[in-house]
């Protein structure tokens, strides 16, 4: 065999070699961080992970994972979690407000939209479908917290204390009936405990004590 033509074949079966196992172990990094993500993956964990976006595409081709957001994948048979999904995309957002009632099963409103705070300068046109609160930063974390969806993954929402702040303070803006409901819920139910030390705290910073402590008495009559 000519000297030429059997060297470029050698070279060849070398570059497809370390090509083809590249791309073998390309694939399996991002499966173990979907594995250790709750079957999630994103573009910039991948990225993250010195890993080429180019696998993603090609894995998505192959079935082995769906898109289901911009940047954001999960591993096949995982379902779709929107709550999680739109946490990843937005993740300086909480859940606040009727969806934050709906994550700690107190109201029957199921959220179509979701309700959530953020700071005024977090302006992201893609999530203006949503029912958006700005608040200053000073009082973004007050009672921020994290629970888990049902499919169990943990995302951010503000405690009940700030919940009955928010709701009560923004009634206007919210159905008034699942508010009444949910806060007959709230008292009427002996398991749960309502810290007013921090209820009190949190509707002073708010500018809402007012509002919160003359609602919560005529509820509690």
């Amino acid at each position: 065999m000519n000297k030429k033509v059997n060297e470029a074949i050698i070279n060849f079966q070398e570059e497809y070699t370390n090509e083809f196992f590249n791309s073998l172990m390309a694939y399996e990094k991002i499966i173990l961080i979907g594995k250790s993500n709750n079957g999630y993956i994103t573009s910039k964990e991948v990225t993250k992970k010195k890993i080429s976006r180019e696998y993603i595409r090609l894995l998505e081709k192959k079935g082995a994972i769906e898109k289901v957001s911009r940047g954001i994948y999960i591993l096949k048979n995982v379902i779709p979690d929107d709550f999680y999904i739109f946490q990843l995309r937005y993740p300086k957002t909480i859940f606040s407000h009727m969806t934050a009632l709906y994550l700690y099963n107190l109201t029957e409103e199921i959220p179509y939209v979701f309700d959530i705070t953020c700071v005024r300068n977090y302006n992201v046109k893609t999530m203006n479908e949503n029912n958006i609160y700005y608040i200053d930063k000073s009082l973004l974390e007050l009672g921020k917290t994290t629970v888990k969806t049902n499919y169990g993954n943990l995302v951010y929402v503000y405690n009940l204390e700030r919940t009955i702040c928010d709701i009560i303070k923004n009634s206007n803006r919210l159905d008034e009936e699942q508010v009444l409901k949910s806060l007959k819920k709230i008292i009427k139910n002996s398991n749960i405990k309502i810290d007013m030390l921090k209820l009190t705290d949190y509707s002073k910073k708010l500018k809402c004590h007012e509002k919160v402590m003359n609602s919560l008495r005529y509820y509690y009559e």
